[in-house]
């Protein structure tokens, strides 16, 4: 079963009150035992605990637990659900649902209400439904069906007629206003005997809660919960959903008693660390063999929701280093998945899988990768670990965004490095001047006669640049298909000698260029360095991860080119302004180009 989310029901203050009953459970023992579900469940799940907001603000043991997590917090895998995106719009809602039980000791919201320094430990994520809606539809539903009420009918003596039932369930909508639906507030207006108090407050505990936990599963498909878990009988309130699968409790428990780790057993160990010793523990092996005994110590790989001991066979790879580059490159693809190496993940191997509509009619496959930081030395690095983990790539390309050399280029123009990639940075400081010593590389011959095949049909027809740049625009927004219709750059004059700025129309389609890359670890804003380059090494764009992918990509004998759109002209006017239109004209290169490969 792929554990994507898990959705937390048992640290529910109503459903606590359903099972828990002071007199024959110590409050350690609760704790001890709804510390190791959580925790567990945390273990279990690939992305995300699902929590309801409700569970932390309004019950005494949910605020203890989830507070644990709050170091976790920047890798954003706790959820708060609620109907309101922020937390002011939380605690006045919530102001409006207790009114004067809004500063009782039960509850949190208060404390946040006068403390504005607090922040919560989870991250706060909106819901579509309200559960205060949810739960009042269903009871409005519930009036007049049989097989809701006539159960609690038949248990109870003290009722005279069940017509006089419905006719009082009928009314609690009204009576119960914006109230929330808990059991304390529609149990009075039930206006049941003394004698039957009791046992209507637990059938309605019940009720409310089943229908609450399935309307939070049916809104979050993606998530399962888990059952046989202490002290609380889920088989009473988890609901029967088709297609959805619980996950045993019990049954982890089990194992992680006969586990050792770091000289305890495994459970005890779960019980008692910090928040990053659990982290860490849930990418360990230990872990690992626990969770999937059969993959033998293998990397694990989940790919359209299935989980792979060997990774998907892709013979390209497209590396970008920002995230409008890869934003850009999605909208142009048929199909796309995300692919997440379980094991590594904590160590930035993440990656999708696309899919391109080749020119032979087939669905080919490509992966796609978003460097975690820019620089010749990262994209080295990353470079050299994708091809450990994914020993089928033959191809890699670079596409982004570079500084281009206004003299040849237009703002949107692509270059495409045919010539090979110059390290401009790489070389000998003398007293007076620095040597460059990099010899530069060009790309292999598989792709620079993809290359060319592709520039012999621009002659037959062009590149169809409008179409999918408006493709892109339609998906992200405007800037991403929009080319400037005035650009600026810094030019020298010779009468003065000194460069000055100058303003000029702007292309209103890309054309390609073909040739040399240049590539440093450092940002480009010197006209004159940019110039210099142009006339001595014929450098048609200049960029910070090339030299890095070329490197790693020839000592792992893959063939390699770098595809970069132009965004600004390496001076002081150098900004983002452009960037995602450069992003853009640089994926509809790159996507064309592998459109019209055989095999690829």
């Amino acid at each position: 079963m792929d554990l994507e989310d898990i959705f937390i029901y048992h640290l529910d203050a109503e459903l606590q009150k359903l099972y828990i009953r002071s007199s024959r459970y110590k409050p350690d023992y609760v704790k001890k035992a709804f510390t190791s579900v959580l925790r567990l469940a945390f273990l279990l799940c690939r992305k995300r605990l699902l929590i309801p907001a409700s569970h932390f603000f309004e019950s005494h043991i949910g605020y203890e637990l989830i507070s644990f997590f709050e170091p976790l917090l920047q890798y954003d895998v706790i959820h708060l659900l609620s109907k309101s995106g922020n937390l002011d719009l939380l605690l006045q809602r919530k102001r409006e649902e207790y009114e004067e039980n809004y500063q009782s000791n039960e509850f949190h919201y208060a404390q946040f209400d006068k403390e504005k320094g607090l922040y919560l430990p989870a991250t706060l994520l909106k819901r579509e439904k309200s559960s205060s809606k949810e739960l009042k539809n269903e009871w409005i539903n519930s009036i007049g069906n049989m097989n809701v009420w006539k159960p609690y009918f038949d248990e109870i003596d003290y009722l005279e007629s069940y017509s006089g039932l419905e006719k009082k369930i009928s009314k609690i909508p009204e009576r119960l206003g914006n109230k929330a639906y808990i059991s304390e507030h529609i149990l009075p207006l039930m206006e049941v005997k003394p004698q039957i108090a009791s046992q209507t407050g637990r059938f309605l505990n019940v009720f409310i809660t089943r229908t609450y936990i399935k309307n939070y599963l049916l809104e979050f498909q993606s998530a399962t919960a888990l059952k046989d878990i202490p002290l609380i009988n889920s088989n009473e309130i988890l609901p029967d959903l088709p297609g959805r699968e619980y996950i045993s409790y019990g049954e982890y428990e089990r194992k992680l008693r006969k586990k050792n780790y770091r000289g305890k057993w495994v459970l005890d160990f779960i019980l008692n660390c910090t928040a990053k010793e659990l982290f860490a523990f849930k990418y360990s092996k230990e872990w690992e063999s626990i969770l999937h005994p059969k993959a033998n110590g293998k990397k694990l790989y989940y790919y359209g929701g299935i989980l792979m001991t060997t990774a998907p066979s892709i013979k390209t790879a497209v590396f970008f280093a920002l995230p409008e580059e890869i934003a850009a490159f999605r909208p142009l693809l048929s199909k796309i998945e995300q692919l997440d190496l379980e094991i590594e993940r904590i160590l930035g191997m993440q990656g999708e899988i696309g899919t391109i509509n080749g020119a032979d009619g087939k669905e080919h496959q490509i992966g796609l990768f978003l460097l975690p930081d820019y620089g010749n030395n990262m994209a080295s690095i990353y470079m050299t670990k994708a091809k450990s983990t994914f020993p089928t790539i033959e191809h890699v390309i670079m596409c982004g965004i570079a500084g281009g050399i206004p003299a040849k280029e237009h703002i949107g123009d692509v270059v495409v490095s045919t010539g090979g990639v110059f390290q401009y940075d790489l070389g000998k400081n003398e007293s007076e001047k620095f040597i460059a010593k990099d010899i530069g590389a060009p790309c292999n011959l598989v792709l620079r006669q993809a290359v060319q095949l592709y520039r012999s049909k621009e002659y037959e027809t062009q590149i169809p640049w409008i179409e999918k740049l408006v493709k892109i625009g339609e998906k992200l927004d405007g800037s991403f298909s929009s080319p400037p219709e005035k650009e600026s750059y810094f030019a020298l004059q010779k009468s003065t000698g000194k460069y000055r700025k100058v303003y000029r129309k702007g292309a209103s389609l890309p054309t390609v260029h073909y040739g040399i890359i240049g590539s440093a670890n450092c940002v480009q804003k010197d006209p004159e360095k940019r110039d210099e380059l142009y006339s001595e090494k014929k450098v048609l764009a200049i960029e910070m991860e090339a030299a890095g992918i070329r490197d790693s990509a020839r000592a792992g004998e893959i063939g390699f080119l770098v595809v970069r759109g132009i965004c600004d002209f390496c001076d002081d006017g150098k900004s983002d302004v452009f960037h995602n239109y450069a992003s853009s004209t640089a994926a509809v290169y790159v996507i064309g180009l592998l459109e019209t490969m055989q095999d690829f």
